[in-house]
């Protein structure tokens, strides 16, 4: 219930956050009841539903379940009028698995590619503190498993080709890796290490990142001709090797 302290605040986005392992798990009932609290405890304007499964298996803690949580999804964008955002934590999601997730219904895809926060590192080293042999080799092993975030960007943006909403995530650092997401497929793009950097030094230093982000940003709109954010998506990639 500590979550409904961000009724108390004036923001803007609120996204409601479940694991498709967890809403697997549950009947149709409890999938329901559990949803409904959950958006209702923040009154959230979307629902995310995170497609975590690397970490949920190398977690000695973690619920390796996946089995049911397509139909979950499926129920649940049946069920409630929330956007839902199908969204990767640092693995990526392939095309198959895009068009997928738009046949349940969702609204969007996160890809959360690979190069941004890697949960097979954290785990490895959560399990190396604690002395947890297994899931430290783990951790190890999967170190570098996923789909590298442009990859996956450009997979799900010729699979959903315009259907649902397409962030990407996984290693945007900057306002020209913001462009270069959009010039990529991408409706939007989200970012968290940076701005936590920032965050945990002051209010002042974050919202100087984000200040400096917004004109890397339009820095590159000026110099592609792109007068609007949707101009963008039509600057021609070149590809050198």
């Amino acid at each position: 219930d500590t979550y409904s302290v961000i009724k108390d605040f004036d923001i803007p986005l609120k996204i409601a956050n479940i694991g498709a392992s967890q809403i697997a798990r549950w009947s149709r009932k409890e999938l329901l009841e559990n949803v409904e609290r959950m958006i209702g405890m923040i009154d959230a304007d979307a629902l995310a539903i995170c497609l975590n499964l690397l970490q949920e298996v190398i977690q000695p803690e973690g619920e390796a379940h996946a089995k049911g949580c397509i139909k979950s999804m499926e129920i649940i964008s049946d069920e409630f009028d929330v956007p839902i955002i199908a969204k990767e934590t640092g693995a990526g999601i392939s095309g198959e698995v895009a068009k997928r997730l738009i046949k349940v219904g969702i609204s969007a895809i996160d890809i959360g590619g690979y190069g941004g926060t890697n949960f097979a590192a954290i785990e490895y080293h959560r399990a190396k503190r604690m002395r947890n042999w297994l899931y430290e080799r783990l951790g190890k092993t999967f170190w570098e498993w996923g789909i590298p975030a442009p990859i996956s960007l450009m997979e799900v943006s010729d699979a959903v080709r315009g259907k649902v909403e397409i962030i990407a995530s996984g290693g945007i650092r900057n306002g020209l890796d913001i462009a270069r997401s959009i010039a990529l497929g991408a409706d939007c793009a989200g970012m968290a290490y940076i701005l936590l950097k920032k965050a945990v030094e002051g209010l002042d230093p974050a919202m100087r990142e984000m200040e400096a982000i917004k004109h890397e940003l339009r820095t590159a709109m000026f110099l592609t001709g792109s007068k609007e954010i949707e101009d963008l998506k039509r600057v021609e990639v070149e590809v050198w090797i």
